[in-house]
């Protein structure tokens, strides 16, 4: 089908079609290269995720069934914060976050958008970011939101992790990470290891490296009462949920194989978060780190550079040349000092 460009419907209907020599060059070709090893959705330019035709190079991972869990949780979660807001403000959701606006979720690491596009296409009325550090990646992402119209519902940006984006501000930060140790090497497919990204799959010598960074970045950028969701492997579980101490709910759910596959954790509200309290004139992150007063979550996200003041004060002399973008935090007006 991918030499002749037909469907399978088109092949049973002609079974008396015979190759070119074009269409025989063709098909060679691509058994020479499926033989040397290269992934067949490499050769053919496509990979189906939830139902979704992509467009997948090599520049991007090739979207796995296991991923589907991440989508599939987090429509569950979306499904609770609904349930919330139909309900009497006085009583709590069962689950999800209760917001009086439309989904706010990033996807982090986007590839092939196929999260992203994904969740945009089940949530039409989601406000969606997508991220990823390559630019190679987010074009093939940006031709897929394309194909299928989506354009218009899922902003993407070319960066690391959440560097750049709104802190308090999203319900879900989601992603697919790195999560794979160099350790781990000679365990992993020889298409894989060679023919993908290795920055897509190898995240540094232990395979927590990149998820140890986007932890604490996720905590600035939730809005209390947010969820964190990553897919992970079985490997780096029991460390997962150690990275993510002082967070609520923290739960691992099991792909078909019983696999510990995703990892979900709920941001603290309030004190619990270890964030700035509007009404504490200390409240910068400079005062608390010289004052050895951060709670142990604040002190994991101090390597965001991100100070929050409290109303009507100014941040360190060193940050008042920056931009200041005025936010909502814990329904208080505050200032976040990009520095």
């Amino acid at each position: 089908m991918f030499t002749l460009g037909c469907d399978r419907a088109y092949l049973y209907a002609h079974p008396e079609r015979e190759l070119t020599p074009d269409e025989m060059r063709r098909y060679d070709e691509a058994l020479a290269r499926r033989a040397a090893g290269t992934p067949a959705q490499y050769i053919t330019g496509h990979q189906e995720f939830w139902g979704l035709d992509l467009i997948v190079s090599p520049a991007v991972l090739i979207p796995r069934p296991e991923t589907e869990h991440v989508v599939e949780a987090v429509l569950e979660l979306v499904s609770g914060i609904e349930l919330g807001q139909k309900q009497d403000q006085d009583q709590r959701p069962r689950t999800g976050v209760s917001a009086p606006h439309e989904v706010r979720i990033v996807d982090v690491g986007t590839g092939s958008g196929a999260i992203a596009l994904a969740l945009a296409h089940e949530l039409p009325a989601a406000q969606i970011f997508a991220t990823d550090i390559s630019a190679e990646a987010i074009e093939v992402a940006g031709i897929n939101a394309a194909r299928h119209d989506l354009s218009s519902h899922i902003e993407f940006r070319q960066t690391d992790l959440l560097e750049g984006l709104p802190p308090a501000w999203f319900d879900f930060v989601i992603s697919n990470p790195p999560y794979v140790g160099e350790s781990e090497e000679d365990s992993v497919q020889m298409e894989v290891r060679k023919f993908e990204p290795r920055n897509a799959v190898f995240a540094g010598p232990t395979g927590l490296e990149v998820i140890a960074r986007l932890i604490p970045q996720a905590l600035i950028a939730l809005r209390p009462g947010g969820w964190l969701v990553l897919e992970i492997s079985g490997t780096i579980a029991d460390r997962v949920q150690n990275l993510l101490s002082g967070w609520r709910e923290v739960t691992l759910r099991k792909d078909l194989q019983g696999i510990a596959r995703v990892a979900l954790a709920r941001k603290p509200a309030g004190a619990e978060s270890g964030l700035a309290d509007p009404g504490d004139e200390a409240c910068r992150v400079c005062a608390r780190e010289e004052t050895g007063r951060a709670p142990s979550l604040h002190k994991q996200a101090r390597t965001l550079l991100a100070h929050l003041t409290a109303p009507r004060t100014e941040c360190r002399p060193s940050c008042r040349d920056r931009r200041n973008l005025p936010i909502r935090l814990m329904g208080t007006t505050t200032a976040f000092v990009d520095c």
